[in-house]
């Protein structure tokens, strides 16, 4: 539910820094100066609201931390409309214009990062999530375009993404540069003891990108040695060569 968030509002764990932080020094602010702020019951209560919100978020997310900010942004558009703003005391300007620099920043940070975060960057992020899931099969869909961000998420992915993410290099991968990539994933399959049937699928996707058929669970060594003979005989007859292991 987080990374639904995050692809939303990036970076969603900075917002709700920002939220807890300007609710927290309102609270404190409308505590020292006896001043009533829509939103703030008060200095306890509003801790005690913080710590509601951190057990809301077991069961809606971050977003939960979101509803914080609803007093700051009412605090921030009655400052700005009030008439005599030229009245008010340094502190409150100066804590205003505190707030406004936090909300423009942190606007023009998710708008950078929706323009510029990979389909990788975000899989890497949140690996195993329903959403992160959903862009591997993008990323893997737009493959011949894309072949970078589906290396890269191969190479530093866990062992569920590696499986899935697989499917796209053995669809459009170039077998020089892809079979050895795969092969080492493979290899850290095996060394992480990964479920059988991620093994299973990276290796099908092996054998079809590389066209070399070996038996189940081969060494990624025997992979390696088949893939270089491989490579050697087409470089002599500049054809495909297939190779079949009982």
């Amino acid at each position: 539910m987080n990374a639904l968030y995050d692809a939303i509002l990036p970076p969603i764990g900075y917002w709700v820094l920002y939220s807890t932080l300007l609710y927290i020094s309102l609270s404190i602010y409308s505590y020292v100066t006896a001043t009533d702020i829509w939103g703030i019951p008060g200095l306890g209560i509003a801790f005690t609201l913080i710590a509601a919100m951190y057990m809301a978020a077991t069961f809606i997310g971050l977003i939960a931390f979101l509803f914080l900010l609803l007093p700051g942004i009412v605090f921030i558009i009655y400052i700005v409309q009030s008439k005599n703003y030229s009245e008010l005391n340094v502190a409150i300007k100066f804590f205003h214009g505190i707030a406004i620099a936090g909300l423009v920043g942190l606007v023009s940070l998710s708008i950078y990062t929706h323009q510029t975060r990979t389909y990788a960057d975000f899989i890497l992020d949140w690996e195993n999530t329903y959403q992160a899931k959903r862009q591997i099969r993008l990323l893997n869909e737009q493959g011949a375009t894309r072949l970078e961000e589906l290396r890269i998420v191969i190479l530093h992915g866990n062992e569920r993404t590696v499986a899935i993410a697989s499917d796209g290099l053995a669809e459009h991968g170039v077998p020089s540069i892809d079979v050895p990539i795969l092969i080492d994933a493979y290899e850290r399959l095996q060394i992480n003891s990964a479920a059988s049937s991620e093994l299973q699928n990276v290796e099908a996707n092996l054998s079809k990108l590389s066209s070399l058929r070996l038996p189940e669970e081969s060494s990624p060594e025997t992979w390696r040695e088949l893939w270089a003979t491989a490579q050697i005989g087409e470089n002599r007859d500049e054809s495909t060569v297939y190779y079949e292991v009982d």
